[in-house]
C-alpha cells in the first residue's frame, strides 16, 4: 500500500506521462478527500445492502497492537448465508483504539460497529474471538454469544506444551540458533547452498535409502512466537536439511543438534502432525464450527492411541501436558449447542474422518 503523495512523486508522474501523456493526474488531496471517500461510500452501500438481506449475521473479531506498541486496533468481519445458501463475508471495519483496550471499551466499540451496520437485536449471531481476557470480557459485557477461535486455542495448547519439557525446549532453542545463524549471514547461506548442491551431485541414483535421494536446496525457516505451527515448519525443514547442516557444522563454528536431539525433533513432529493438519483445515475459508468437536476428539484419540512409554522418551511430559490442556480448554464446548448442532452436519464424516 502506497501513500496518497505517490501521485505527486517525480518518478511516478514521469511514468504516467510516458504511459498516457494526455492524462492529468489528480492531486494527492483530491484522492484523499474525494476519490477514495466516494469509493468507500459506494462500496459500503453495496455491502450494507447485502448485510441487510441476511437473516442472521455472525462475526469474527480481533484486537492487537502494532509492532512498536504505539497503536492498537480492533477489526470486525461479518459472516452470513445468502438466499442461495452460500456463505458470504465482508470486512466491516478496522478501528484505531485511542484508549486502553479494556473489555468494557472493546464491548462499546463492537456494539458501535454493529449498530453502524444496522445489525442489531436478534440478527446478531455468534462472535468468534481470540482467547484474550479483554475479548472474552467484551463479549460478556456486550451480551453477544461468543466462541473462542479454534486455531488460537490450539495455538495456546501446543505453545504451552512445548515449554513443559526441558529437552524439547533445549532442542528448539538450538534449532532457532541454527536458523538465526544462516538468516544473519549471506556467506553462511551461500555455503549451505553449495553443500546442498554437492550432496545432490554426489548421490547415486541406484541407492534405495531415502536419505540419499535428491536433497532439496530449501532455505531454513524461522519461527515466530505468535504461530506455533511456524515452530513446526522450522523443525520440519531442519530435519529435511539434517545432512546438509551436519556437513556445515563440521566445517564451521556452529552449535548443532546432537543425535538424540535430532531423534527428539522427529518425535515432536510426529506428535504435532495432526495438530498442524487441524490448523490448516481450520484456516480454510470453508471451515466451520462443526469441525471443532470432532477435531478435538480426533486429536485426543490420536494422543491416546500413539502413547508408548518406550518410544516417548524425552517427550512424555510434553505429550501429557498437550492432552491435559487440550481437554481442559475444549471441554466446555462438548455441550455447546452451536458446536453440537454444527457437528451433526451431513458432510462431517468426509471432512474430518
Amino acid at each position: 500500500m502506497q501513500p496518497f503523495c505517490l501521485v505527486e512523486d517525480i518518478g511516478f508522474t514521469r511514468l504516467m506521462k510516458v504511459l498516457e501523456p494526455r492524462y492529468k493526474l489528480p492531486s494527492a488531496m483530491h484522492f484523499s478527500r474525494t476519490i477514495i471517500p466516494d469509493m468507500y461510500l459506494s462500496v459500503k452501500a453495496i455491502i450494507q445492502e447485502r448485510v441487510d438481506k441476511a437473516l442472521y449475521v455472525c462475526f469474527t473479531s480481533d484486537a492487537w497492537t502494532s509492532d512498536n506498541n504505539l497503536h492498537a486496533f480492533l477489526s470486525l468481519t461479518a459472516h452470513w448465508i445468502d438466499s442461495n445458501w452460500e456463505r458470504q463475508y465482508a470486512f466491516l471495519q478496522l478501528r484505531l483504539l485511542e484508549v486502553s483496550h479494556t473489555g468494557e471499551m472493546l464491548a462499546a466499540e463492537l456494539l458501535s460497529i454493529m449498530e453502524e451496520w444496522k445489525v442489531v437485536g436478534d440478527r446478531r449471531g455468534i462472535l468468534v474471538r481470540d482467547n484474550g481476557s479483554n475479548m472474552v470480557k467484551a463479549a460478556r459485557v456486550a451480551k453477544i454469544s461468543d466462541l473462542g477461535c479454534y486455531i488460537h486455542t490450539l495455538q495456546l495448547v501446543v505453545r504451552e506444551s512445548l515449554k513443559t519439557q526441558k529437552a524439547v525446549r533445549d532442542a528448539i532453542a538450538i534449532a532457532r540458533g541454527i536458523v538465526s545463524h544462516f538468516r544473519h549471514s549471506s556467506k553462511a547461506t551461500a555455503h549451505l547452498k553449495r553443500i546442498q548442491e554437492s550432496l545432490n551431485s554426489n548421490r547415486t541414483d541406484d541407492v534405495l535409502d531415502v536419505t540419499d535421494q535428491v536433497h532439496p536446496a530449501h532455505r531454513l525457516i524461522q519461527d515466530v512466537p505468535t504461530r506455533w505451527n511456524s515452530t513446526y515448519y522450522m523443525l520440519e525443514r531442519l530435519l529435511e536439511q539434517k545432512r546438509a547442516i551436519g556437513v556445515y557444522s563440521q566445517e564451521a563454528d556452529i552449535k548443532s543438534l546432537t543425535a538424540n536431539q535430532w531423534s527428539l525433533v522427529d518425535k515432536v513432529l510426529n506428535t504435532l502432525k495432526p495438530f498442524e493438519e487441524q490448523t490448516k483445515q481450520a484456516s480454510l475459508a470453508s471451515s466451520h464450527a462443526g469441525m471443532i468437536i470432532p477435531g478435538v476428539r480426533l486429536l485426543e484419540r490420536y494422543l491416546q492411541r500413539t502413547k508408548n512409554p518406550g518410544d516417548d522418551a524425552g517427550i512424555q511430559t510434553m505429550r501429557t501436558e498437550i492432552y491435559t490442556d487440550l481437554h481442559a480448554r475444549f471441554q466446555h464446548l462438548m455441550t455447546n449447542k452451536t458446536c453440537c448442532c454444527h457437528s451433526a452436519g451431513c458432510n462431517l464424516q468426509t471432512e474430518i474422518f
